[in-house]
């Protein structure tokens, strides 16, 4: 089988900013219901501003990734897609390895178009055979 160069552009998900605001809601929730006294305020100060900061961070995420196969540059680097990556309900969790060291890559199905998304998703269940 030939392998074929893609370049798959990634932009900003709804669902990940979704994912990140139900997260950082669970947490303030215990939080509130675990702390007292002044603790809390700075607490809460922290959990605003990480709430914001990741919010915007996912709101500009805007990257390509080349894949050959199963083998992926994404970040200046080749990694190579390990058999534990996983397909979800509307998101791939990617593990890639380069020199021995592991990276996690997010992939939501509202950051891609569909070709492509299932094109990762076709490589990964390939992988699990």
């Amino acid at each position: 089988m030939k392998n074929i160069r893609h370049v798959i552009q990634i932009n900003p998900s709804s669902y990940h900013q979704i994912a990140l605001l139900i997260g950082h809601i669970a947490i303030g929730w215990l939080a509130w219901i675990s702390f007292h006294g002044h603790f809390s305020i700075f607490f809460f100060a922290f959990w605003g501003a990480s709430l914001f900061y990741s919010l915007y961070l996912a709101s500009h995420r805007k990257f390509q990734i080349e894949m050959n196969g199963s083998e992926i540059f994404w970040e200046e680097k080749f990694y190579f897609m390990t058999k534990q990556s996983k397909v979800g309900y509307g998101f791939l969790w990617l593990i890639l390895e380069s020199e021995g060291k592991r990276s996690h890559l997010w992939i939501f199905a509202d950051s891609t178009d569909e070709e492509s998304y299932r094109r990762i998703s076709r490589r990964i269940a390939m992988d699990h055979q």
